[in-house]
């Protein structure tokens, strides 16, 4: 009889346990999609920036690769040309964006 109440007190514990796990998962899953959602409002709200950047002055803003590719230099002389002042950064987040025309008329 002893083993028999050791034995279901056991099972609903394990019972009790794997409830408690799928409220766990299940409240991840959702957090994982608020984070998804989260995550392309902010994409769209860096896009419309740099958009809105780039209509005030006419120009689009290119990122460091854009820059470098259309350039054909690599990043690294983008950072020291931006460092001496020979090229103007502009930040949107922590990220560098450049003008185009500002290379070519320098």
């Amino acid at each position: 009889m002893i083993h028999v109440t050791k034995r279901k007190k056991m099972r609903n514990y394990m019972l009790e346990i794997s409830r408690s796990l799928f409220k766990a998962i299940d409240l991840l899953d959702k957090l994982f999609q608020q984070t998804f959602v989260i995550i392309t409002v902010m994409r769209e709200v860096r896009q419309l920036l740099l958009d809105q950047i780039g209509q005030t002055e006419g120009e689009a803003l290119l990122s460091m690769d854009e820059m470098a590719s259309k350039l054909r230099v690599s990043r690294r002389t983008i950072d020291i040309w931006t460092k001496g002042g020979k090229l103007d950064e502009y930040r949107v987040g922590n990220k560098p964006y450049y003008r185009f025309s500002e290379c070519v008329r320098g």
